[in-house]
């Protein structure tokens, strides 16, 4: 995969192509964003995630950093993520 900031990412799994735009929200501070979704990305793949939802999953967890100051101090834990995806109408991983 692919992160392109704001403007969302692409991804490659198999023969799976998907295009997938960032989550809007208010952006405080982009540091550590890019590290945020990697790192859920690879707590995605540990918890067996589709590749469909870990990168759902992924941005998430990355916009929800965007919206607080700091690189550590904004990464969300797996159930804000969670309520985050699902006030979008985004059915989480289970």
């Amino acid at each position: 995969m692919i992160t392109l900031g704001s403007r969302g990412l692409v991804g490659l799994s198999d023969d799976r192509f998907i295009q997938m735009d960032a989550f809007p929200v208010e952006v405080v501070d982009t540091c550590g964003a890019g590290d945020t979704f990697h790192g859920a990305y690879c707590y995605g793949l540990v918890r067996g995630f589709s590749f469909e939802q870990n990168l759902a999953f992924s941005s998430a967890a990355a916009a929800l950093k965007c919206r607080r100051m700091g690189g550590r101090a904004g990464i969300p834990n797996e159930a804000e993520v969670t309520a985050f995806l699902k006030s979008r109408g985004i059915d989480p991983p289970a």
